[in-house]
This record gives C-alpha cells, structure tokens and sequence, in this order.
C-alpha cells in the first residue's frame, strides 16, 4: 500500500512568532538574532521581507544590518517558540500519531491512516495549513508525497503558505529539474562534488549509474542516488517514540563571536555544568565526551563518537579516523591501549599511504624526489563523517594541495567501523579519482593492553597464530629490521608450539616483527593460562607485531600490513616497492580486518 506523507514547514518561525507579538513591525523587514549593539552574533530566521533584501540564516548580524539599513533584530526567545511548537504538535496528533520533528519548525506527518476518514493528503495538508492560521496565527508550506525525501521536497517547493503534491506520477517533473542542492543530505561539500561531475540537478543524479557514485562518493552515493529516484522507505516515527537514555548533551548558541580562551572556558563550563546536573539526576556516569562546535558560517566539525550494541561500545575520533576505545559492557574491560605518551602516543593509527618508513625519508616517483615521514599522513588529518548509525560509521579522507606536495596523487579515502557481535571490522575503500595510475601502502596499528589484569607481567602471555586454513603454523619467518626503519635481508625464524609463541621481554628487541608471504591470518592474545581473551582475523599479505623495543610497555600491537616499509637494498621509484599496490584510472581497493573480543 502506498504511503501519504507531509512534511510541514513554518514559514520563517522565530520571525512569525515574534510578529504576532510585535504587529507594530508587520511588513518591515525582521530577524531574530539578538542586537547588534550588545553582541555580533548570526541571524537565526528573518521574515520574507528581510529575505527579500538578501538577508540570509547564519548571515552575521553586521552583515544583515549592511545588506538591509531598515532591519529589525530581535532577542531569540526559545521559551516563546516551544510554546508554539507545542501547539503546532497538538493539531498534527488530530491527524496521526505518526509524527517526527525535523527541528523545532518543521514535522514529518504519516497520515496513510487518516486517509479513509479525511480525505486525500492534499485535503488534509489544505486542513491543516488552515488550522495553523486561524488557531496559531502562523503560515506553514507543506510537501505531500509517497515518502519522507520528497515530501520534504515539497514543502520546499513553494514558499510561504503553499502546499505542493510530489506523487508517483509527477516527482519526475517537478523534482528532477530542481537544483541537486535542493535534496535533502546534499551539503554544500557534496554538492560541489557532484557539480565537478557533471550533475547539476536531482534529475541528473536520478540518472548517473550508481556504481559510479559509489566510487566517487561511497556509501552516501548510494544512499543520494535512492533519494532521487524515490526510493525511500524510512519510517516516521510514532509519537513518544524514544529510546533508553544512552547520552546526555547540552549545546547553546552564544550570544556574541567567542574571541579568547577565557570566553572559551566560560561557555564550556556553563554547558558541562548543565550535561553533569543531568547526569546526576538519572545516576549516570560519563564514558564519553564529545565536543561539537559550530561557527558563524554554521561550520560544524565533531572530535570523537560512540558506537555500540547489547555487547560492546568503541570510540572513534574524527581525527586520523583512529579507533580509540574498545569495551566489553558486561565488565566494563577496555582493551585499546590508552596512548599513554610515556611508551607511545598513539592507540590504533592507521597507515596511508604508506606502511612503515621509506629509505632516507625520499621516495621518487616519475623522476622526481618527495620527503615522506614514517607510516604516511592520513593518521595526522581530520576525516569527515559521511554515514553514521548506532552500529556503523563511515569516514573520509580527501587529498589537498598540502598533501600532494608529499604525495602527488588525488584519492578518495574511506574508513568504516561495524560492530558484529563481540567484534568490530574496520574496513577500508581507496579510490583513484586520478587519470593515471596510483601507488600506495595501508595498514592498520591497533595496540592492545597486554596484559590486561593487575598483578600479571607481559611475559607470562602469549601470542597464537593461526594460517588461512585455521591450523598452527610451526613456525614464523620474521623479515629483521636495520638500521633508519628498513628491513634487511635477513630473516629469522621462531618455532611454535601448537601456534603459540611466548611474550619474552626480548621478543621485541630488534623491533617489529615482519611475517611477510601470508603465513598468518589470525593473531591472538593469550592470558598466562593461554586463554584468548583477544583476535584480529585479516587477510592481508603482511602483518606486524611490536611493542616499543627495550621499554616492557604493557601492550602489544598486531598489525595487519597491505605494504612494508622499504628494504635496506632499495633505489627503485615508487612503483618497484616491495608489496606496493596499484590502482588504474577509476579503481577502488576494498579490505578489512577484525578485532574480536573473546
């Protein structure tokens, strides 16, 4: 059975609002946004007056007050607002109680049931919109379609006061002609993307092959191309519709530009007196903190997340992608190392596009020399969140003009983390948005608290190793590291016994141990009793094990390699490394590995 969804707007909301309690100020231009006098904050809404002189949401206050001499700013009153929006609710739940709040100012309706009572969705958005200006004084716009994207569309459409159908039968007509930008998730970043690609409006990208988004985009490329085309099936959620309290958050809009660091202070303060007040009141304690800011330009960038499930919790940082916590809930035991600076600083980095050092810190490639440091660059830049669920998240990694002076190839770089039961994959995309062919390494360098209770010394514990086959080797061929970070031509062999190899203090004297050749796909750490209480499976041709030499740090990393750091022998370009992958023009490199908690 088809759907009927609205979305419903109102129009211009803090501005409308205020309005109806200063008809003094009816057709003159107005923006609630604070005074300019007192503060230098941004315009939050503006009336189609002041919309019609430029005056933009987000736009400085200063900058409103250029653009339009007449204007009007009046204080946020949020108090005032929630009222309204209260009300606003109140005549939706006549209709159903399938009703989803996109912000304070705008509700997804599923009215599929009210249909037989109501008549068509195009009567009782005609309904509703009469309501809302006779009992609350206010206009909305109002989208009605077979789902929630285009619904959305529709209230946008035609503006204010106005209702527009995006049915089946029309979408293709009215949506597919509108700027791309007009979707919904289609930022301003990914709308550049999409323009340096040819597709300039929804129609374009209902039509591109979505392997090619994919390519370019990832997952969000699928997810667009779906939109566009109508196929969306996402719920609106019903009314009271909430689940278990798992984070408590508190944010605020400041009311003047934060210039120093005291100012700074004195906001976080505020926000984490509030968060801690909350948390008090519900008997929770914090794992997690996340810090979210937003300028005036409504820039936003994040610092780490939470993912979970009934069994586990991680915390991945936007920078360098870095899985930075891995928790067992039902005993609260964390076993990412905690990038204590005294061994090493650094918890699970991961390595692009090289793995390891290049001789004398200069690679060549077409003849020409470029400085690189060890284990690339990516571990040191921000990613940007491009998908997110309570489970799964995916981040990204695009080259810059910093990065080609080091590495002169553009690329697209994803990293994903799941949650599968009492394990996390992390997965890796590399693309080659290049006309040529590309060379790179990546890898992984996850450390692991070894030991992991008090009282036990690293010594006592154990590394397993089983092949692809799932059988002991009896023994492992480790290629012997030299002198600036390179390996030599020497190997050196360790005997197993049933796969196991001891934790000596001098196992890691000479440093990383390099398997090369794919003779383990699974490393496991193993208590004094050798029990596993940790595997990473992969199936990665290489694979490290090292713990800072000559230190006993208490961890241990196993390190899954798709490359190596160069040989003692090397003086080829880019392209001869030992274990070096290539792209061609357009290709995409797809692997993972896995962290199991046992």
């Amino acid at each position: 059975m088809s759907r009927t969804i609205l979305h419903s707007d109102c129009n211009c909301f803090y501005a409308s609002v205020e309005l109806l309690h200063h008809p003094e100020l009816r057709g003159k231009p107005v923006a609630v946004g604070g005074d300019p006098e007192a503060r230098h904050g941004i315009v939050l809404t503006a009336d189609y007056t002041a919309k019609r002189c430029g005056v933009k949401t987000g736009m400085a206050l200063w900058q409103a007050k250029q653009i339009c001499p007449d204007i009007t700013f009046l204080p946020p009153r949020m108090d005032l607002y929630l009222r309204f929006y209260r009300m606003a609710q109140e005549i939706y739940a006549e209709y159903t109680d399938q009703r989803e709040p996109y912000g304070i100012d705008e509700s997804w309706l599923d009215v599929t049931d009210s249909v037989s009572i109501k008549g068509d969705g195009f009567r009782i958005a005609q309904e509703i919109s009469s309501r809302m200006k006779k009992e609350l004084g206010i206009t909305v716009s109002v989208g009605v379609s077979f789902n929630k994207i285009f619904a959305k569309l529709g209230s946008d459409y035609k503006k204010p006061d106005a209702i527009t159908t995006m049915n089946k039968d029309e979408y293709k007509e009215k949506a597919w002609p509108l700027p791309v930008s007009d979707l919904l998730y289609v930022g301003s970043a990914t709308n550049k993307k999409l323009k340096s690609m040819g597709i300039h409006t929804i129609g374009d990208l209902a039509e591109t092959d979505e392997r090619f988004l994919n390519r370019k985009l990832g997952k969000m490329g699928n997810i667009l191309w779906a939109f566009a085309n109508g196929y969306d099936d996402s719920p609106v959620k019903l009314e009271n519709t909430s689940a278990p309290i798992k984070s408590v958050g508190n944010s605020t809009t400041t009311p003047r530009d934060m210039e120093t660091d005291e100012d700074v202070k004195i906001v976080i303060y505020i926000l984490a007196e509030c968060v801690a007040a909350r948390m008090r009141e519900n008997g929770f304690r914090c794992r997690t903190v996340e810090i979210s800011v937003r300028d005036k330009d409504l820039f936003h960038f994040s610092k780490q997340m939470k993912l979970e499930n009934d069994q586990i919790e991680v915390i991945v940082n936007y920078h360098g992608a870095e899985l930075r916590s891995l928790k067992k809930k039902a005993t609260d035991q964390e076993y990412l190392w905690n990038a204590d600076a005294k061994y090493w600083g650094r918890t699970s980095p991961v390595l692009f596009p090289f793995v390891g050092e290049v001789k004398n810190k200069v690679y060549r490639h077409e003849g020409k020399e470029y400085p690189m440091n060890q284990h690339g660059f990516a571990r040191d830049m921000d990613f940007t969140l491009i998908s997110r669920s309570t489970d799964e998240a995916w981040l990204a990694l695009e080259d810059t003009d910093e990065t080609r002076k080091v590495y002169p190839f553009h690329f697209h770089l994803e990293i994903g983390y799941r949650l599968e039961g009492t394990a996390v994959r992390v997965m890796w995309k590399v693309k080659n948005t290049n006309e040529k062919n590309m060379y790179f390494a990546i890898g992984a360098h996850p450390a692991f608290f070894c030991p992991v209770r008090e009282g036990e010394k690293q010594s006592e514990y154990f590394l397993k190793f089983k092949d692809g086959e799932g059988n002991a080797p009896e023994s492992l061929t480790n290629t012997v590291f030299g002198e600036g970070g390179v390996v030599t031509t020497q190997k050196k062999e360790y005997k197993l016994t049933d796969g196991f190899l001891s934790i000596d203090e001098h196992l890691f004297d000479g440093d990383a141990l390099v398997i090369e050749g794919h003779q383990i796909q699974r490393v496991a750490l193993t208590d004094p009793q050798r029990k596993e209480y940790l595997a990473v499976e992969f199936d990665a041709p290489l694979a490290g094990i090292w713990s800072p030499p000559k230190k006993q740090a208490p961890f241990v990393c196993i390190e899954p390699w798709y490359g190596r750091c160069d040989s003692e022998r090397f003086d080829g370009e880019l392209k001869d490394r030992d274990w070096e992958n290539a792209l061609e023009a357009g290709g995409e490199f797809e692997a993972s590995y896995k962290i199991i908690i046992e």
